[in-house]
């Protein structure tokens, strides 16, 4: 009986830390976690770009990510301007 509230005690203990933890890096993951969404956006519409037809096979991985940036770029102000 003494593990059962050993284990109970250890498990109530770690959701504790593991909380406080998220509350106190909650500044730091949510954007970073943001980025790491937006990145992988990115890359797949940069894949999308270099897989079109006839196309694709010219255009560098480079150039294919800046259009991909810009894009994305054009779409965040003009979403910003219509909410405004």
């Amino acid at each position: 009986m003494q593990l059962r509230s050993i284990s109970i005690a250890a498990v109530l203990l770690s959701i504790y830390f593991v909380v406080q933890f998220l509350d106190i890096s909650q500044s730091i993951l949510i954007p970073f976690i943001f980025a790491v969404l937006i990145c992988n956006l990115l890359s797949t519409i940069a894949n999308f770009f270099q897989q079109a037809p006839h196309i694709g096979q010219y255009i560098p991985r480079w150039i294919a990510m800046l259009s991909t940036l810009s894009a994305e770029k054009l779409w965040v102000c003009r979403s910003r301007s219509t909410t405004q």
